[in-house]
């Protein structure tokens, strides 16, 4: 292990009941390794990310599990933590500071952090997981991409779902195959009109002519195909441009559209 460490694994965990709010934040970042004067720094932030400014001097015991999860959660992100391991808490709370967590989520994962999240979701682990790993009483039963792990799992429970006819699952995360792409364009670059910078639009059509599926999200990971181009004015060089090529998972010989 490198860097510091923030846990999330359940609720209470790190928190004293007869403590108010504010007392357990400065505790909870003590015990994930925050100074105090790190987390006096960011305690405005704790509290506005946490929505509990009117609560913060009550003591936890009278929070509902809601209000609990976001304090521990709103400490967890704002101690900057190289590693976030997340076990179901984020099942908890309503919807408004879910979709919060989940933009935090994808902050770390933008910014290169490692998360290790267990859950019984399994939407969550194949909207948010680059790899999953399945284990059965102590046995690592697969691993691999989320949702080919995922389909196993139905499969072994018997609620496996209808899959379409001629689709392929993806292969381990760690070997990807055979990545390969035909380009058509549909409509060629056309200059957009503001003149006080260099912008170009075009429509391509890219087909999926490998053997692995390729992800959506995201695109950092060895198996996501990209889309970029080189941008001239005249002769003269300007620069290049890269975006990720498709809204969701992609299976070999389908095709999709992208604005660039």
């Amino acid at each position: 292990m490198r860097g510091r460490v923030s846990p999330l694994i359940e609720l209470g965990a790190g928190f004293h009941p007869d403590f108010s709010g504010r007392e357990n934040a400065y505790l909870n970042g003590l015990v994930i390794g925050m100074s105090k004067a790190e987390t006096e720094e960011r305690y405005a932030q704790i509290v506005d990310f946490a929505g509990l400014a009117d609560v913060m001097d009550d003591p936890v015991r009278t929070y509902s599990s809601g209000m609990f999860m976001r304090l521990a959660f709103s400490v967890a992100v704002h101690a900057d933590p190289d590693v976030l391991l997340v076990d179901e808490i984020l099942s908890v709370g309503d919807e408004s500071f879910t979709g919060k967590c989940y933009e935090r989520i994808a902050a770390f994962q933008q910014a290169g952090k490692t998360i290790v999240m267990v859950s019984h979701g399994l939407e969550s682990i194949e909207r948010w997981c680059h790899e999953a790993l399945w284990i059965d009483e102590g046995r690592i039963a697969a691993r691999g991409y989320p949702k080919e792990v995922v389909r196993l799992y139905h499969a072994a429970s018997g609620s496996e779902p209808k899959r379409v006819e001629g689709k392929r699952s993806l292969r381990d995360s760690l070997n990807p195959g055979d990545l390969a792409a035909a380009i058509r364009v549909l409509e060629p670059p056309v200059r957009t009109p503001e003149a006080w910078h260099h912008a170009a639009r075009t429509l391509l059509e890219v087909q999926n002519v490998g053997d692995t599926v390729w992800r959506a999200l995201p695109p950092t990971r060895r198996g996501t195909v990209m889309v970029g181009g080189r941008l001239s004015c005249g002769g003269r060089y300007l620069g290049e441009i890269l975006r990720a090529l498709i809204p969701r998972d992609l299976h070999p010989g389908e095709s999709a559209c992208v604005e660039l």
